[in-house]
This record gives C-alpha cells, structure tokens and sequence, in this order.
C-alpha cells in the first residue's frame, strides 16, 4: 500500500509535502484547508500568527497583516486575560483542548482551542478551530446522503 502511494505520488509533477501518512502538494493543502467548513489559525509557541485558512464562508473578518503579530493583538481588550490563561493551561500540559461558545449576531459560534505538541510532546503552538454550529445544533435523528437532497 505505501508503495502504491509512493509511486502515485512520485508520478505527479508538482513538489509534495511530506507528512506522518502520506503527502499533499501546495495546491491539495490549499484546497483542504479552504474546504474545511471552519476557520483555523495557528499560533507559534511564542504566540505569534503564523497561520490561517480563508474559507469559503469566514466567520471573523482576518487581514493578511495579522500574520506575524500575537494572539493577543487580534483579540478584545476584555478577551486578553482568558486568552492569556487558555494559552498558559495549554502550554503547561494541564489541558490539551479547551471549548468556548458564544452567540455572535444571532449564530452560535464555538471555539476549540488546542495544543499542538511535537512527536516528542513538547509544545509547538496552538490551533485555534472557530465554526458556526448553529445549524449544526438543530440536527435531530438520523440522516444519510439521499439523490434527492
């Protein structure tokens, strides 16, 4: 199987990013993290931006410039010293995600933040994964794909 993959991949002609399982090319990385129906923005070990996806349908407003400022910088003055606590139970290690919700002109949007952590646990950064559950939460039942939907 991995040789399959291997020689799938060696046949395309754009370079490919090596990852734990399998690899991506720049345009399939672009193409995954736009499609992902949330917003991602990954933050360094030092709190710096370092990254994050534009889909198709953004939540909160982000400018290209916030990369390269702190996490701290993109957030309320209120927000700051949750922030700043959030940010110091993931480095420490004595949480690896924490869930925050709020309602933001009439839509639930839930926030998950999580340490990132090295093969050798060691902190990298911080992924911050915002979505708009809103009508996620009014799912009831059960539902599979269908031709008519």
């Amino acid at each position: 199987m991995t040789d399959d993959i291997t020689n799938c991949c060696q046949n395309k002609k754009e370079e490919r990013v090596p990852l734990t399982v399998g690899s991506l090319s720049l345009t399939e990385l672009e193409a995954l993290f736009t499609t992902i129906p949330a917003e991602l923005t990954f933050v360094d070990k030092d709190d710096y931006i370092v990254y994050y996806n534009e889909p198709k349908t953004p939540i909160f407003p982000r400018n290209p410039q916030i990369i390269g400022t702190t996490i701290q910088a993109c957030h309320s003055e209120a927000s700051i010293p949750a922030l700043n606590k959030i940010i110091e139970l993931l480095k420490s290690g004595v949480k690896d995600s924490i869930d925050s919700w709020r309602t933001v002109k009439g839509r639930l949007i839930y926030i998950k933040y999580m340490a990132a952590r090295g093969k050798n646990g060691n902190y990298a950064g911080m992924l911050e994964f915002t979505m708009d559950i809103t009508d996620i939460k009014k799912v009831e039942g059960e539902r599979s794909y269908s031709e008519d939907r």
